[in-house]
């Protein structure tokens, strides 16, 4: 596309205009009343989607729980991926140095939320359950 820009162009015009607020909205409409016409298909359809991507689900349980937590004390600055503080930090632990369990670990705010810290990647770190509980908001 970086060749040709008025067809880029084009493309997104078309995208747009197929995409309009009235038709997305429209859309969201017919998801909605066909999971309440169907509750059992979709409860079992959302359940199987989990299934098969539980790490997509569980990081997006824990930014909005992460996210609900830092509006509440005015923190809340920018979505922060699980993932990329794990790969950032290699599975270290920020508080004991020893090497994290990938399924079973916390991110820890250095500077704690109720002491004015921010939710961004510069006050997160990969911390062991245990130490992260142990340091708790001090």
């Amino acid at each position: 596309m970086k060749n040709h820009p008025e067809q880029f162009k084009e493309v997104r015009r078309a995208n747009r205009a197929r995409w309009s607020p009235e038709r997305r909205e429209r859309e969201l409409a017919r998801i909605k009343n066909w999971r309440i016409e169907n509750p059992e298909l979709a409860r079992a359809s959302q359940q199987a989607t989990i299934e098969k991507n539980p790490e997509l689900y569980r990081d997006i349980a824990r930014r909005r729980d992460e996210a609900r937590r830092a509006r509440k004390v005015n923190a809340f600055v920018e979505q922060v991926s699980h993932m990329t503080v794990w790969e950032r930090d290699k599975g270290i632990c920020g508080i004991c140095k020893a090497p994290a369990d990938p399924t079973d670990w916390h991110l820890d705010h250095v500077v704690p939320l109720a002491k004015d810290g921010l939710h961004w990647y510069a006050n997160v770190q990969v911390s062991h359950p245990r130490c992260n509980l142990i340091k708790g908001a001090s």
